[in-house]
């Protein structure tokens, strides 16, 4: 890996302010292979190394299942926590999580998945559970989300993405 020093600065930037109570959004852009995937890789090694929880999760062109990458994050938190963590971190949002990732209902015993309301609500109760879950995870440890290959993401996970860089 050969670090590129001016990107690797802007991630460590946006990573202390992050770590310091601020939300933080970074887009990584350029051309196919241009190493983008191997930077942020990289740097989520350097974070994970230094304490920080990393998240992942990705888009693809061959899938493209709705909020796609935030399920996969999801799914990556339970899979990584410690028995008995899940249930303080996801309280009141357990229905929607469930919905979106499966390992929640695996976790803590199959919970009632929230009923069939019109979808504007579904979803707005849906990104309000994952900015809940994150906030929760990182308000015991800064948190570092990735999400690869936007390029892919459907319409659902681009709306998440701005929910969350909103709220």
């Amino acid at each position: 890996f050969v670090p590129r020093d001016e990107m690797w600065a802007v991630l460590e930037r946006a990573w202390a302010a992050g770590a310091s109570g601020g939300r933080q959004l970074v887009l990584l852009g350029g051309g196919a292979g241009t190493g983008k995937t191997r930077l942020v890789t990289e740097f989520a090694r350097h974070i994970h190394g230094r304490g920080g929880v990393v998240l992942y999760g990705g888009c693809s062109d061959r899938l493209a299942a709705p909020y796609q990458p935030f399920a996969e994050a999801v799914e990556h938190l339970v899979r990584s926590l410690a028995p008995g963590a899940m249930p303080d971190l996801v309280a009141a949002h357990v229905a929607e999580l469930t919905r979106l990732a499966p390992a929640v209902a695996a976790t803590l015993g199959s919970p009632q998945v929230a009923g069939g309301d019109d979808p504007d609500t579904v979803r707005f109760r849906l990104f309000g559970a994952i900015s809940a879950l994150l906030g929760s995870v990182s308000a015991r440890r800064p948190v570092l989300l990735v999400l690869d290959d936007l390029q892919w993401a459907g319409r659902p996970t681009v709306r998440m993405l701005d929910h969350l860089g909103r709220d």
